[in-house]
């Protein structure tokens, strides 16, 4: 886990889903979840958290986005496990 600013990790670790479950979803008015899915699983999960509570009317946009760099990044973390294989 990494973070920056006073983001409190350990009450956000308690509201994630289930180990393997695939959803992402706004955790509370200013925390964003999605797993990083690989073809094998999930390879983790990316928690995003805003100083201040996201408006209802950005939330949508705002969740495709962190859906985008999620991909990108699951992807990035597969292609590292098959250089390593």
């Amino acid at each position: 886990a990494a973070s920056r600013g006073d983001a409190q990790l350990a009450e956000l670790a308690q509201q994630l889903p289930a180990d393997g479950a695939e959803a992402a979803g706004w955790l509370d008015d200013s925390s964003f979840q999605v797993a990083l899915n690989g073809q094998k699983g999930v390879l983790g999960r990316l928690v995003f958290k805003a100083d201040r509570p996201v408006a209802k009317d950005l939330r949508e946009e705002t969740a495709r986005t962190l859906g985008a760099v999620a991909r990108l990044v699951a992807t990035s973390l597969e292609l590292q496990q098959l250089s390593r294989a």
